[in-house]
């Protein structure tokens, strides 16, 4: 779609056609996936008139399915983030560990070990679901629980700057690394060591100590009372 944004500024935004008087997201399958998910076409309403959240929603959308697909097709070239949304819708369309289990798990641990029974048994999750899936796994098995990766929606709904793009992607990617670095762990197994390990390998990448003293005292702040998220200032400033 081409976007007219004044006299002599268009853009071609990909995946995003008008629909009425509003706006959907929509994304044509890869041939190979198309039997898994029975049409050729994912298209959703994205609720909105105003042409800017649109964009924003559809390049959201396009990333999270974009990263479904490669987890789909077993791509275990994604990135931490990418990893992260591919698991959080894979872990809604399942709902539940036992139908997660019964679909995928169980097939995938058969699949692996053969007519082995130990090796049904013993066999460690590593070896038989990529990693999507592993995390689907533990989303599915804690589902109270919350993780670094989930709560950057949070952030990204609450921010005073949520609208500012270009703040907003330096956040993200500033978010993605310390997932990336310390793992996605969960609220309550984060802690100062993790604080430490990430600024000791960030300022050995060449981060600012400047940067990553900002980075110390945000990071620690965004655990509330009763393990409710409570405050979370910005990564990036």
């Amino acid at each position: 779609m081409i976007v007219k944004l004044g006299y002599a500024l268009s853009i071609k935004t990909k995946y995003l056609q008008p629909r009425g008087r509003t706006f959907q997201f929509a994304m044509r399958i890869p041939t190979e996936l198309v039997p898994h998910y029975g049409k050729k076409h994912i298209r959703q309403s994205l609720k909105t008139d105003d042409l800017s959240v649109a964009i924003r929603k559809v390049e959201k959308l396009a990333r999270v399915y974009k990263a479904e697909f490669a987890a789909l097709s077993d791509n275990k070239e994604l990135t931490p983030r990418e990893t992260i949304d591919a698991a959080e819708r894979m872990a809604e369309k399942f709902m539940t560990l036992e139908h997660f289990v019964d679909k995928v798990a169980d097939p995938k641990r058969q699949a692996y070990s053969g007519d082995c029974w130990d090796t049904y048994v013993e066999a460690p999750v590593e070896e038989f679901l990529n990693p999507v899936e592993q995390e689907v796994l533990k989303r599915l098995q804690k589902p109270d629980e919350q993780r670094l990766s989930g709560t950057f929606s949070y952030y990204e709904k609450h921010h005073p700057k949520a609208n500012d793009e270009r703040f907003m992607a330096r956040a993200l990617r500033d978010w993605n690394k310390l997932i990336a670095v310390v793992g996605n762990i969960t609220l309550d197994e984060f802690n100062r060591t993790h604080t430490r390990h990430y600024i000791s390998t960030r300022l050995a990448d060449g981060m600012s100590t400047g940067t990553v003293a900002c980075v110390d005292i945000k990071v620690t702040a965004i655990r509330g009372r009763s393990g409710v998220l409570k405050v979370w200032v910005p990564l990036t400033q």
